[in-house]
């Protein structure tokens, strides 16, 4: 998934600006679970993009407070709003790891005011609730100690203090008066209200710390999927290759994964001999969201149940408690050092001891207690995450084996993948899927840490394909109801229903039979976007009305809605195995009431009545959420598990059948 945009706020009245002429800056962001990098290319005016390449990157590195001396290329992602001190000068990165550490030996007030993976805010699955829920009750305090905005200001901040230090590196460099453009990753199960609010984050941030942008001048931005960013990386830098101890040959095979702080990911290119060489994608991305950050979370409740247990041996029966930001230093002792040197083969190293803080009372001091977490308790913590890791790379895999594809080389990439479990992990399941001669294997190396960002910056770059390589992929919803004489009889009239809404009578709903033997109200079948059809800044795509004729408006009525995805134009009153429809596949079929019209519906109305041999049906209105915008091209639709046939989660995404970016 890519798409060039420029984000416009809300009643904007310019258009898309390129900006001065001259030298343009592009900043490629990764904003990562845990961490965050970027890096920047220079492009010329009337430059050809293809002259442009891996050696005129210039990484960002030397983030304030940072631990491997000036040399990391990226930051971590945390806040800290100090007491006292004006909400918007919160301290941020590495630097908030020092007011953990120090002071009173770490307060409750410090710990409620500190947010870490504050991307897990846009994460609405529900393996990231945990997150979320502590992210959410930090900042319900901070809102009662006076935080008057809404909470994606949290990320706002951040944002601010990241493009702050990029735009100082710069100096020297670049004009920095110059309006910059931007390319930054998306992790693909994201939906596209997350997308959305992620750009509008960025563009707020960018007005700041870049005021020659005018409140209401769009902030270019081009969005890429986080999987094609680094496969887009492992292109540029092909030169580099004997940092990663393999080489990717043409029509070769390549599964590459990207191990992050929140998602894991995965998805198999094959290279081409293109001009300029580049990859072909071959499955759709698989993913999950059980990154580093999932572990780290998994940690402190780990802690804190253990450190109750302790509480209670000590004190029994008393009103000791221990001092929660503790909790917070040891989930960042864990993060930076204790989870990389865990080693399942030698027990000793296996068993770690920290040090909490307890004291009897409120009046009374902390004092330090040890609290030991030994090898069978460790092994309880990786083992679930290490399994969904490997799901992601056997879905991957599945696609791959259904498609008589052979991977011939495995590519882990993300700062998750130099935790030796996980590697340890990726080589069983490579020992359990090819027990004799197995795909290479590579992991990038901690100087990778802006691989993503780079990535994303060269899809930026190249523009004639970037855009297009969305353009060139559609899917499409069918909207079907069952023909009046099929229905139950039901007499039913308005005053029998409290909620209904009684409107004029519309006229007759028009129905017609596909080919594939369902009934369709008329001109209710949209397929979303065309093959190759042009992409104008103002085009929006939906919310489709969907008009469904019901002869009750008890629960108990149900219609079915059924789902296809493509990659090509299709006849849309053909069934989808016609050879006018070769590509489209059936996705799924939709079980829905009255109910849930109501509930998940941007609009429920009933417009009207007519009659059917004395039989009264009522016409119904609503528009769904399938909704595809120039700004993302990525549309995600969660439905309650049991309206949904064969037990698929539904998401509604572009399938890009070529690939050749």
């Amino acid at each position: 998934m890519s798409s060039y945009q420029s984000y416009v706020p809300p009643n904007a009245t310019s258009s898309r600006r390129a900006g001065p002429k001259g030298a343009t800056p592009i900043i490629g962001v990764d904003f990562g679970t845990s961490t965050a990098a970027s890096a920047v290319v220079v492009r010329h005016e009337g430059q050809d993009p293809t002259t442009i390449d891996f050696h005129n990157v210039i990484p960002i590195d030397g983030w304030p407070c940072d631990p491997l001396g000036n040399r990391s290329m990226s930051v971590r992602t945390m806040l800290y709003f100090q007491p006292g001190v004006p909400f918007d000068e919160p301290i941020c990165g590495y630097k908030v790891a020092d007011h953990i550490r120090t002071g009173d030996r770490v307060i409750l007030e410090t710990q409620r005011r500190v947010f870490d993976n504050i991307k897990m805010m846009l994460n609405r699955s529900s393996e990231g609730t945990m997150i979320n829920d502590r992210l959410q009750s930090n900042f319900e305090d901070l809102q009662k100690a006076g935080f008057d905005d809404e909470w994606d200001a949290i990320i706002v901040r951040f944002l601010v203090f990241f493009l702050e230090h990029v735009k100082h590196k710069l100096h020297g460099l670049i004009d920095v008066t110059t309006k910059p453009e931007f390319a930054i990753s998306m992790p693909t199960d994201w939906g596209i209200e997350a997308d959305r609010i992620m750009c509008s984050c960025l563009a707020a941030a960018v007005r700041k710390v870049w005021p020659l942008y005018g409140s209401d001048e769009a902030v270019n931005i081009f969005t890429v999927s986080e999987p094609d960013a680094q496969a887009t990386y492992t292109l540029a830098s092909t030169g580099s290759w004997r940092n990663h101890y393999v080489r990717v040959e043409v029509d070769q095979v390549v599964l590459i994964g990207d191990a992050g702080g929140g998602t894991v990911e995965a998805n198999c290119y094959q290279m081409t001999n293109d001009n300029p060489c580049r990859f072909q994608e071959l499955c759709r991305t698989t993913a999950d969201t059980c990154g580093s950050a999932l572990l780290d979370e998994d940690f402190r409740e780990l802690i804190i149940r253990k450190t109750h247990d302790l509480v209670d041996e000590i004190f029994p029966n008393s009103s000791a408690w221990y001092a929660p930001g503790t909790i917070q230093r040891l989930v960042e002792n864990f993060e930076s050092s204790v989870k990389r040197r865990i080693d399942f083969r030698d027990v000793e190293s296996s068993n770690f001891n920290f040090e909490i803080l307890i004291r009897r009372s409120i009046d009374s001091g902390f004092n330090p207690y040890t609290l030991t977490i030994n090898e069978p308790e460790w092994r309880a913590l990786f083992a679930p995450r290490m399994q969904q890791i490997v799901a992601v790379l056997q879905k991957q895999y599945d696609q791959c084996r259904t498609k008589n594809i052979n991977i011939d080389t495995i590519i882990m990439s993300g700062e998750y993948s130099q935790n030796a479990e996980v590697r340890r992990a990726v080589l069983s399941w490579m020992d359990g899927i090819w027990p004799d001669e197995q795909p290479k294997l590579a992991f990038t190396n901690e100087r990778t840490a802006a691989a993503v960002a780079i990535g994303a910056l060269f899809r930026a770059l190249d523009r004639s394909n970037g855009p297009g390589r969305f353009l060139r992929a559609g899917f499409g919803i069918v909207r079907s109801i069952p023909a009046p004489d099929d229905d139950p009889h039901e007499r039913c009239y308005p005053k029998d229903h409290p909620d209904f809404k009684f409107f004029s009578p519309s006229n007759n709903i028009q129905l017609k039979k596909g080919k594939d033997g369902l009934w369709y109200s008329f001109g209710t079948i949209a397929w979303v976007l065309p093959k190759d059809t042009p992409l104008p800044s103002s085009a929006r795509f939906g919310p489709y009305p969907s008009k469904h004729v019901f002869n009750t408006l008890g629960e108990d009525w149900k219609f079915t809605e059924t789902l296809y995805t493509t990659a090509s134009v299709l006849e849309s009153n053909w069934p989808f195995d016609h050879k006018n429809n070769e590509q489209a596949k059936w996705y799924c079929d939709l079980e829905v009431t009255i109910n849930f019209l109501k509930q998940y519906s941007d609009k429920f109305e009933v417009e009207g009545r007519y009659e059917i041999d004395m039989d009264i049906y009522f016409t119904i209105g609503a528009e769904f959420h399938h909704q595809l915008t120039f700004e993302m091209g990525c549309d995600r639709y969660d439905l309650p598990p049991n309206l949904i046939k064969e037990k698929q989660h539904v998401m509604l995404q572009p399938f890009f059948q070529h690939s050749t970016n």
